[in-house]
């Protein structure tokens, strides 16, 4: 789980250095990823 929270924090952080779609689509599969990692955390200690 801290894993997939440090790949989506660097997708968020690399997609925002450059402007476009593609570091758009970066930023916000980074944020899809980090959301996950909350759910599963509050899921598990609900």
């Amino acid at each position: 789980m801290a894993i997939l929270f440090v790949v989506s924090l660097a997708m968020v952080i690399i997609g925002q250095r450059e402007v476009g779609y593609v570091n758009l689509g970066i930023q916000v599969v980074g944020l899809i990823g980090i959301l996950a990692v909350i759910h599963m955390y509050n899921k598990r200690f609900k």
